[in-house]
Formats: structure tokens, sequence, C-alpha cells
């Protein structure tokens, strides 16, 4: 099967609230927002579909040979792509009722045009991936984005 256009990323333990936002402050992370959603116009970077309520997504590489964690790129997601790609925290949302997770696995089946089978093979690949990362504790590196 060809690669996914739709993948869980899943943020090590070790690494929340270690992010652009928190490290920015909320006036210069708005400015950044403004950038990357004025950049690419009102539409999902993953899924095309096009709306005014975008979330700004961090795409990250993490090195294990230098426990680095590095900013590859910042992209429009639509608040479904976004919520699939931290499917864990839309888990917990989804036990309080605050989130339809049913919605977010049809949402990942129709994206990448795949089954329920896929994307269970896939969110379970995505937490062993979580749970190896989540031993290292990961040095931030922003080398490859021009921020703010």
């Amino acid at each position: 099967m060809p690669s996914k256009k739709l993948t869980i990323e899943l943020i090590p333990q070790s690494s929340w609230n270690n992010n652009l936002r928190t490290l920015l402050g909320k006036e210069k992370w708005q400015i950044l927002r403004k950038k990357v959603l004025e950049t690419w116009g009102e539409k999902c970077a993953i899924c095309g579909v096009n709306t005014k309520k975008l979330d700004c997504h961090e795409v990250w590489e993490f090195n294990t040979k230098s426990s680095t964690q590095n900013l590859k790129d910042i992209i429009p997601l639509c608040k479904n792509c976004h919520a699939v790609k931290h499917i864990g925290l839309s888990g917990l949302q989804s036990a309080k009722g605050e989130r339809n997770f049913k919605s977010l696995i049809t949402h990942y089946m129709k994206v990448n045009k795949c089954t329920r089978y896929d994307f269970e093979k896939d969110k379970k690949d995505a937490y062993k991936l979580f749970e190896n990362r989540s031993q290292i504790s990961w040095k931030l590196a922003l080398n490859n984005i021009d921020i703010v």
C-alpha cells in the first residue's frame, strides 16, 4: 500500500509541553500562525478541505542518535486531520464526551482510502513508536524554520 497522506504522530511523553507554541509565547505564535495560514490559504494541507477553522501543526523529525527533536515544518490542518495526528489526546477527549472518536476513524479511512484494519494497525504502530520515543529525553532543534 502506498504511504498514507494522513498519519498518526504521537509526541513522546518526554516532549509534552516542549513545543514551539510554548517557546514562542502566545503573541509570537499568533504571528507565526498567521504567516502559515496566509501561505497556505484556507486549505488543509492533508485532506484539502477549505475552511477558515484551521490549526497549525508542528511537524517533527526525531533523530535517536543525537536525541534531537527537529522542527521540520508547520502546516495548516483541519480539526479532523489535527485530531487524528494527536489521536492519543483525541482518545482522552472522546472518553470525556468532548470528541467523536468514530468520526476520526472514518476521516482517517476516507483520506487514506483504507480499511478499519489499516487504521488499527497504524494506530498500534504509532503507539509502539511513542513508547520507544518516550524513553528518550529529547533536545529541541528549530534549525529549519523561519520563526517570526
